[in-house]
């Protein structure tokens, strides 16, 4: 369904301080009313709520996704996950940090891992992970990696 629906009704316009009851404080040493309250601050204020309102998502569909989704699925949206944010096809995780990350035992992580590697999507060593194709592992993964990325363009992109 729509993202903004899902949040009661919250609009990527809404203030995200106003929703979390901020209205007055500091940020890193700025005073926060008088940078909302300026033209420029307008503008960002209205990013970071967009940006709120689509962790807010990630945050729910990831309990979800720990629910409904298959091991093998979730570390395949962990690993695009981890690529997109590296920038790169080739990055560093452990089967350890993404056991704890998914909620799963190492083991689970690893048997997931080797079935994507015999299947010629990933390759892994001690850490170094490279995705050697990018659709594939698209498709292996659960829905919820193609809809965060939907959210992520429709308010941040």
């Amino acid at each position: 369904g729509d993202l903004a629906a899902a949040f009661g009704g919250i609009e990527a316009n809404l203030s995200a301080a106003a929703f979390f009851g901020i209205e007055r404080g500091s940020l890193l040493g700025t005073r926060l009313s008088g940078l909302v309250s300026s033209k420029d601050g307008r503008a960002l204020r209205d990013c970071v709520d967009r940006y709120i309102l689509v962790s807010m998502a990630q945050l729910a569909r990831h309990g979800a996704c720990g629910r409904f989704h298959a091991v093998l699925q979730r570390v395949a949206r962990r690993l695009l996950m981890s690529a997109d944010r590296a920038h790169s096809a080739t990055f560093h995780i452990t089967h350890e940090s993404l056991a704890i990350g998914l909620g799963v035992r190492r083991v689970s992580v690893t048997g997931a891992a080797r079935l994507l590697s015999k299947r010629g999507l990933i390759k892994y060593s001690r850490g170094q992970v490279t995705v050697i194709d990018r659709a594939g592992l698209a498709l292996a993964a659960c829905s919820c990696y193609r809809e965060d990325n939907r959210d992520y363009r429709r308010y941040l992109g």
